[in-house]
């Protein structure tokens, strides 16, 4: 078996706010690189009641339930708050997330610390905000040089694809974080140039105006 890390859920806001004093967590996974044969888990194979999950996680049988999702590079998963969820071995991705750290671990494979002790699990709580519908089908991604990729009320995040050169707006709403997922180039703005190269991340403050970036590249950009 590939290993995969634990097996996951965020709360949302609400709940994170009343138990945890802190915000939940909503995130995007998209796919950069991976191995042949790589997959996750996202969501269930059906639809559960609380009762039946926890008799799969008692039972050790939880890995049955899940969705398997075979992986593939330029692959998106939007990921909201009480999703299930796992990523695999051999997975590259750029990740956009909330602010936030609150995780409520389900299964963790028996795997024991540095101490011979098993890691904790939060059972109740995943229940109390866990999605236990059956997971949507994914819808594949356009090859346009302008694709949006997930809009929520905490982040907007679009592939941008370039062979010479494009200009982006950005106004006072909100900043621009860009991610260089592919090639290089350079950007230009208020008379000033900046290189890049994959796997650098470049920050924009809020302002009105408009910038270019120019070169053959891919770019992962989010704003709030």
């Amino acid at each position: 078996m590939l290993k995969i890390i634990c097996l996951q859920v965020h709360p949302d806001d609400e709940y994170a706010l009343m138990h945890e004093g802190g915000y939940g967590k909503t995130e995007m996974w998209y796919v950069l690189d991976c191995e042949p044969d790589s997959y996750l888990y996202y969501g269930l194979n059906r639809t559960l009641t609380k009762e039946e999950f926890r008799q799969h996680i008692e039972n050790n049988t939880i890995l049955d339930l899940l969705n398997i999702v075979p992986v593939h590079k330029g692959d998106v998963f939007f990921i909201p708050a009480g999703t299930i969820h796992a990523i695999g071995a051999g997975i590259v991705i750029c990740e956009i997330q909330q602010n936030s750290n609150t995780t409520y671990r389900i299964y963790d494979y028996n795997r024991k610390d540095k101490d011979g002790k098993q890691r904790e699990l939060h059972i109740d709580k995943a229940l109390d905000v866990a999605d236990l519908v059956q997971a949507p089908a994914l819808k594949p991604i356009s090859q346009e040089n302008i694709v949006l990729l997930a809009d929520c009320k905490y982040f907007t995040v679009y592939r941008l694809r370039t062979e010479n050169k494009m200009t982006v707006k950005i106004d006072k709403a909100s900043f621009h974080s860009l991610i260089v997922t592919e090639g290089n180039g350079m950007i230009r703005m208020n008379n000033t140039e900046t290189e890049f190269n994959m796997g650098d991340s470049i920050f924009i403050s809020a302002q009105d105006r408009y910038y270019e970036i120019m070169g053959k590249c891919e770019i992962v950009l989010s704003h709030i």
